[in-house]
């Protein structure tokens, strides 16, 4: 039998079935009602003054995301002042301190990368979609430049493979003219008149 004090409501937890564990960082026990209460009446990040709305696990999206990395916990950065009635400035204070988060990439080197505003891949300016992406390599990290939406899309597609790649390159420069694909008589018959 199981003789403990529930860390909530100091009530005594009778058995197992009664019980949860409070938190991951913590063996303290609680009732399974209190354990809810406790977490509907604070739903914020548990790691030190974050108090960024609650994800998983007891913590905010970035350190849940940190923690399945196998990183650190460590405090979100936040660069700069600036006015939060300003989408725009906003926006921008959001993707330096993202930059930071996913990539490590400093205040200076993300405003240096995101002030080339084109495609490392197709040269465009206009990003398409969600606008520009930092692309990286999935195994090391290194982050390898700045993509639009579709060039992001492709390589991801490719599974940022270069052999497949390198396959997808050749087909495309093949002369396709030659010989069609389906083997319809009568297709090929039309494709041999028009050419």
């Amino acid at each position: 039998m199981l003789e403990t004090v529930c860390a909530v409501c100091d009530g005594e937890i009778v058995s197992a079935v009664d019980c949860a564990i409070l938190s991951d960082d913590s063996r303290s026990l609680a009732h399974r009602d209190c354990v809810h209460l406790v977490s509907a009446a604070s739903p914020q990040c548990s790691f030190g003054e974050c108090g960024r709305e609650l994800h998983s696990h007891g913590l905010c999206r970035t350190h849940a995301m940190q923690r399945r990395r196998g990183r650190e916990l460590a405090p979100i950065r936040a660069y700069g002042t600036f006015d939060k009635g300003d989408p725009e400035a906003v926006g921008a204070a959001r993707r330096v301190t993202r930059d930071w988060e996913l990539y490590r990439l400093s205040p200076e080197q993300s405003a240096l990368l995101r002030d080339t505003a084109q495609c490392h891949i197709c040269r465009t300016e206009q990003p398409s979609g969600r606008g520009w992406h930092i692309d990286h390599c999935h195994i090391t990290g290194v982050v390898r430049g700045l993509l639009c939406a579709r060039c992001n899309l492709g390589l991801g597609h490719f599974r940022d493979d270069p052999d497949v790649l390198s396959a997808a390159i050749e087909y495309l420069r093949r002369d396709h003219q030659a010989e069609p694909w389906n083997g319809d008589p009568q297709i090929e018959a039309e494709y041999a008149t028009a050419a």
